[in-house]
């Protein structure tokens, strides 16, 4: 990577930190911010889980995710503005409310492991009532265009997996199982830079 590359990656870095912005460092409920394609499974590692009404106070939902990401948490994130942003997406969504009240939702990382990266690019998804999932775990989340009725949602819980490359002194290394290739998934390079990068599987509805 030139570097010329790694600057402007480190620049973009420091000024998601400083500023927290509501518009640019929210996360959603519904797609994939790093620009893979729409209506994919991708697998993440989980880093917390609580129940829905975890959205419904803002100090508890910031509480969640301090936990979840050891406090390296952008200087100005807003939680109540997030945490209303996931409720309205999880309200509109075509689930009903007594699965809603009783399911969980789930914060995880695709990019291992430290560092201001894992907050910037925190996944949400919503498991069901019967999915028992705990922090560490390897979850498939089928991620979905951004539309009103529809939010990401894991599918299963996964094993055989591992961060890939293996070598612990890198940064932004991906979730990679063994069963990906034989089961038709592929690296994907995002098309916002080429930086990002997943093994997906595209699904159709």
């Amino acid at each position: 990577m030139c570097l010329a590359s790694r600057l402007t990656g480190v620049l973009a870095t420091i000024f998601f930190l400083l500023t927290g912005c509501s518009s640019l460092a929210s996360r959603s409920l519904a797609g994939d911010s790093e620009g893979m394609p729409i209506d994919s499974l991708r697998v993440i590692q989980v880093l917390a889980v609580d129940d829905a009404e975890v959205l419904t106070d803002a100090n508890r939902f910031q509480t969640f995710i301090h936990k979840a990401f050891g406090g390296e948490v952008a200087l100005l994130w807003d939680a109540k503005y997030e945490s209303n942003l996931l409720q309205q997406e999880l309200n509109a969504a075509m689930i009903s409310e007594g699965v809603i009240r009783n399911g969980s939702i789930v914060v995880g990382r695709a990019y291992c492991c430290s560092g201001p990266q894992g907050f910037l690019t925190r996944k949400y998804a919503y498991a069901s009532p019967d999915q028992r999932i705990v922090a560490g775990d390897y979850v498939e989340v089928r991620f979905v265009r951004s539309r009103l009725d529809e939010v990401n949602t894991i599918s299963r819980i996964v094993h055989s997996c591992e961060w890939v490359p293996r070598d612990i002194r890198l940064g932004g290394r991906i979730p990679y199982c063994s069963w990906m290739k034989a089961e038709g998934w592929h690296e994907e390079s995002s098309v916002v830079t080429s930086e990002n990068h997943a093994w997906i599987k595209p699904f159709k509805h």
